[in-house]
Formats: C-alpha cells, sequence, structure tokens
C-alpha cells in the first residue's frame, strides 16, 4: 500500500505541473487529463485520512479539485465521474466550514444537472441540500460571534470555535505542526489523547483556546 501510494502521489503530482498555468481544453486527452488529476486528489486525501497523516495536504487537495471540477461540469458525460469523486471527498475534508460549504455547494450542482439529466430527483441531492442548509447557518452565526447557537450532526460535541475564521485560517499550519511533533508515535489506542494534547499547545500559540472532544464529552471514553 506505502508503495501504492507513492505511486499514486508521484503520479499527481506530474499531472498538475503539467496543467497548471495552462488554459483549460475541451479536447478528450484534455478532459481525461484533468479526470486523472481529480482523482489522484481523492487518492491522496483518503490516504492521508486513512494513515491519520499529512491531513493539511487535504484542503489544498480540495481547492485543486475544485477548480478543475468546475470545469469538468461543463462536459455531460463528466456528471457520473465528478458525483463520485466529490462525494468521497466531503468525506476526508474536516475543520474547514467555509471550504466544505463549497465542496459540498459543488457536488450539489453535480446532481441537480444529473437530475435535469435523468429527470428525476436524487436523494442525495436533498441530503447535500441539507448539509449546505446547515454549514450556512453554522458559518452565519460563527461570523457574528454566537458560537453558542452553534448546532452540528450527531450525538457528540465539538467546541464550536473550530467554526471562526480564525481557527480555519491557521488550522492546515497547526496540523502540519502536529505531523512532526507525533511523527514517531503509534497511531493505534490511545493516539487521540497525545493529538488532542498537543492540539490544544499548538492552538495556543497560534492566540486560540480550543476544548477538546475528551473536554466537551466529559461522560465519553475515546480509546
Amino acid at each position: 500500500m506505502e508503495e501504492n501510494i507513492v505511486t499514486i502521489r508521484s503520479a499527481y503530482m506530474k499531472v498538475l505541473r503539467s496543467v497548471e498555468g495552462m488554459p483549460f481544453g475541451s479536447g478528450a486527452s484534455d478532459l481525461e487529463l484533468y479526470k486523472d488529476l481529480c482523482c489522484g486528489c481523492v487518492l491522496v486525501a483518503e490516504n492521508n485520512l486513512r494513515e491519520q497523516r499529512r491531513s493539511w495536504e487535504n484542503s489544498e487537495l480540495t481547492r485543486v479539485l475544485l477548480r478543475y471540477a468546475a470545469w469538468l461540469e461543463c462536459f455531460d458525460h463528466m456528471l457520473p465521474f465528478l458525483s463520485e469523486a466529490l462525494n468521497r471527498m466531503t468525506e476526508t475534508l474536516f475543520e474547514h466550514p467555509r471550504l466544505s460549504l463549497k465542496l459540498w455547494q459543488m457536488y450539489l450542482t453535480v446532481l441537480r444537472r444529473i437530475e435535469a439529466q435523468q429527470q428525476h430527483d436524487l436523494t442525495a441531492a436533498e441530503d447535500a441540500s441539507r448539509k449546505i442548509d446547515r454549514l450556512q447557518r453554522n458559518i452565519a452565526l460563527a461570523d457574528k460571534g454566537l458560537l453558542d447557537e452553534i448546532r452540528t450532526d450527531g450525538h457528540l460535541k465539538s467546541d464550536p470555535i473550530e467554526w471562526t475564521r480564525q481557527y480555519e485560517d491557521v488550522i492546515d499550519d497547526v496540523e502540519r505542526e502536529l505531523d512532526l511533533l507525533l511523527y514517531d508515535h503509534p497511531r493505534g489506542m490511545g493516539f487521540c489523547h497525545a493529538l488532542w494534547y498537543y492540539k490544544e499547545q499548538v492552538l495556543q500559540m497560534y492566540g486560540i483556546s480550543w476544548r477538546s472532544p475528551h473536554v466537551m464529552n466529559p461522560r465519553v471514553m475515546f480509546d
């Protein structure tokens, strides 16, 4: 698997270098190149999540995916591929509410185009629409400083500070530092506690007081 992801990452970087700064093309070979690039974005991001490393890369991978997805969305035959790629990418991006909103909006755009083609509603489109509404609501509350009114999905609570622009603007730098601090730490049971401890310390250096899931959910046992 390690060799495989190295190959995927290398291939992704090669394609990215070949298209960066170039005007978009609409030929079959151009579209396949952009499709390969989007595939690379998703596969590298999924591996980062699986390995619990380099999570700070996933925001930039999302931005690259969105840039080329916006072009590919113009071509009907690319819509099924984009639907899957964007959906999978939503599962890899965390702690970036504003960027997540853009990702979900692009996903919904693709789903609505597919609905128009197939002439029937998609459950996934309605789910995406509800997700977008929740993101927009919480972002608006965070921007107004109304953190106590923020509501998230699921039973576990998270610190609403994670919805602020201040937090989103620094979290990639924080995660990069955590990767270095915890480079040799086993990614097994108990890892979350080490991660949260150091994350709290590093965020304090950025002027952000953050409460870990353990603090936010005192009756829950995390391993």
